[in-house]
């Protein structure tokens, strides 16, 4: 199962349409692909691709996504200014519900997401996405490797103990200034 949890993304879709459509065409009723919140038009009311709606309970949406156990999350972005301010949260959403994901490469990934450790990165193009995804269906041992050991790097950095003193000490050092 591929997944996508998120938002209308339509220019960041716009190369990983094609992609998915080979990958439905070339591996047929072995692949299915789930969206949750934004679907693309063009893959909506195929057989192998169900969507229902984002659950703004994020509680709720997080049990949901852990129940999926998708073998691969999507992660596609725009390489603009827009993208570049928003937050690593689908890497944090994947990686906790052990769900190896695929990423643009993009800046708000870079810091957390290593190629073929903690995610797997593919250019922001058709044949970039189409090989990603590709290699991640056919390499169940690299999805494992992926899975486990970002796990273990959202454990270790986005508690909510972790992230309040990340916040302590970046606002103590910002009082510290005279």
């Amino acid at each position: 199962m591929i997944g996508y949890e998120g938002a209308k993304k339509e220019s960041s879709f716009r190369p990983v349409i094609p992609a998915l459509k080979r990958i439905l065409k070339e591996y047929g009723d072995f692949v299915r692909l789930e969206f949750y919140g934004y679907c693309p038009e063009e893959l909506k009311g195929h057989p192998n691709v169900s969507h229902c709606k984002h659950n703004e309970n994020y509680s709720q949406f997080m049990q949901r996504l852990y129940r999926a156990n998708w073998d691969i999350g999507l992660a596609p972005m725009d390489d603009d200014l827009f993208y570049h301010c928003k937050s690593n949260v689908k890497f944090r959403d994947y990686a906790s519900c052990r769900i190896p994901g695929i990423y643009s490469l993009s800046p708000i990934y870079r810091d957390w997401v290593f190629h073929k450790k903690t995610g797997y990165f593919v250019p922001q193009t058709e044949q970039g996405w189409y090989a990603g995804i590709k290699e991640l269906i056919e390499n169940p041992k690299l999805r494992k490797k992926i899975s486990q050991k970002a796990a273990k790097a959202v454990a270790k950095n986005f508690t909510v103990k972790q992230c309040a003193e990340n916040w302590r000490a970046l606002f103590q050092g910002l009082l510290d200034v005279p």
